[in-house]
């Protein structure tokens, strides 16, 4: 008999085929049973580790590198082995085995095996299919069930008889919800990673997984007989569900969503797609957060959120004829909502306008509009400052405006020099000659952004100035 101990946690490692493999997320929500089976077992005692390679039988499983040797290599004493094969026994080709001798023979392999090296192996007979007969499940499997419940009962081998597990829980469950639940078949429009939909009565989403683990975790608890099954009966911890859907379908994707031990802290997190933004989390139709990473703690078997989402129009920003300023403001934006794009001049130019479809909409650098078409497109003109072709570097001459009032010192004149301020549209608002080396110039400036030129032992430099 097996026990554990505080630094200790002993292996499960599960051998089989696509039902119960790995999948990363572009194929959500479609899981292998193994994918999220540690849920149910407390992870301190057993570590479950899926090394199920799809496609694979019980003979093709053995001569994959990825397959039978890297598992036996990492089986060591007290660990388990959960053995599921028969989907690919039965392929017509170089995969394919007979149920009562070479499928036996293949399996008492890992049986015999895992024992040599002091492991607990664990036989569970192949999933149905979403195969139907009206109400009842059509047997698509022949004789592999049937041969290995035999060979578990001749090397007295623990067996967790999934395929008529599955039997009862699909006939119970019924063909409709069986198919649109269980097993891959999904709706388009739905599912980010199925926008046309998906057919598939072999492979499961994730409830079906989810459905299967506790078909598995019930069979565990049923073999008391087994002396070296109590470890993992006393692993054993309730599992839950966390759903979390985008509302409207396809508007956002979420992370976070699966399958988890009750009591467990998780992170959920909603992202964007292009022409949604995010708005809300709600739970049961009560706004849960506005925050679109949120910690919440499994409580129960299920939780269930909505990510909602609202429609958003682009606002792209353009500019000609060169790239002489920085635009503010694009990006996507309610429709209704209040939207301000500013353009800055780069030294040495200044603005023109605005413009939408080649009018002139304002000769302000900074516009504000109400955002009702899906998408818009403002188109910003700069033209090079008058005067300013002759640019040299000051080296001693220094511009320090006060952004809040307006006001600047211009340091390092020593020679009478012409200090001219314009708008971004070109027109001189202010004019003075500054004679000393430090020059205090105070005026009435209003919110904006401005250029300074100034005339210098003839030579022009040019600053800008923002007004906050």
């Amino acid at each position: 008999m097996v026990s554990a101990s505080e630094d200790f946690s002993h292996k499960l490692i599960i051998i089989g085929d696509s039902t119960a493999s790995i999948y990363d997320d572009s194929l959500f929500p479609r899981i292998g049973w193994g994918q999220i089976l540690q849920a149910f077992l407390k992870s301190e005692d057993i570590t479950v580790i899926d090394k199920a390679l799809s496609g694979r039988s019980s003979k093709s499983y053995f001569t994959d590198p990825d397959g039978w040797v890297t598992v036996l290599n990492n089986l060591t004493e007290g660990d388990y082995l959960f053995i599921q094969f028969g989907h690919n026994d039965q392929k017509d080709d170089d995969r394919h085995t007979d149920p009562y001798t070479t499928y036996q023979e293949y399996l008492s392999i890992y049986i015999d095996s895992t024992r040599a090296r002091g492991a607990y192996p664990v036989l569970l007979t192949p999933i149905h299919r979403n195969y139907w007969n009206g109400d009842i499940i059509n047997d698509s499997h022949g004789d592999y069930p049937p041969a290995m419940r035999a060979l578990a009962e001749e090397k007295e081998v623990p067996l967790i008889d999934l395929h008529a597990k599955t039997k009862a829980l699909f006939e119970q469950l019924g063909p409709e919800f069986t198919t649109s639940e269980i097993f891959m078949n999904l709706p388009e429009g739905i599912w980010i990673y199925y926008p046309d939909g998906n057919l598939d009565n072999t492979h499961f989403q994730e409830n079906g997984a989810f459905e299967i683990c506790k078909l598995i975790i019930g069979g565990i608890s049923e073999l008391t007989a087994q002396p070296e099954m109590t470890l993992l009966q006393d692993a054993i911890v309730p599992a839950g569900r966390v759903i979390a859907m985008p509302s409207p379908d396809l508007s956002g994707i979420i992370r976070g969503m699966g399958v988890y031990s009750v009591g467990q802290e998780l992170i959920l997190t909603a992202a964007d797609r292009p022409g949604y933004t995010f708005l809300s989390w709600t739970e049961n139709d009560t706004l849960y957060s506005d925050k679109n990473s949120i910690n919440l703690v499994l409580d129960d078997s299920l939780r269930e959120l909505v990510a909602n989402y609202g429609v958003v129009f682009n606002v792209t920003l353009k500019q000609l004829p060169g790239f002489y300023g920085i635009l503010e403001g694009h990006g996507y934006y309610l429709p209704g909502e209040e939207v301000t794009i500013i353009a800055t001049p780069k030294e040495g130019y200044m603005f023109n306008n605005w413009q939408k479809d080649d009018v002139v909409i304002t000769t302000d650098s900074m516009y504000t509009f109400i955002m009702e078409e899906e998408n818009v497109i403002y188109t910003a003109t700069f033209e090079e400052f008058l005067g300013s072709t002759e640019i040299d570097d000051f080296e001693d001459v220094r511009v320090y405006p006060n952004p809040n009032n307006g006001n600047f010192r211009i340091t390092g004149i020593d020679h009478d020099s012409y200090v001219e301020i314009f708008s971004p549209q070109g027109e001189l608002v202010f004019i003075s000659v500054a004679s000393d080396n430090q020059q205090d110039l105070k005026m009435d400036l209003k919110k904006g952004i401005y250029l300074i030129r100034i005339k210098y032992h003839e030579k022009i430099m040019v600053f800008r100035l923002v007004v906050e």
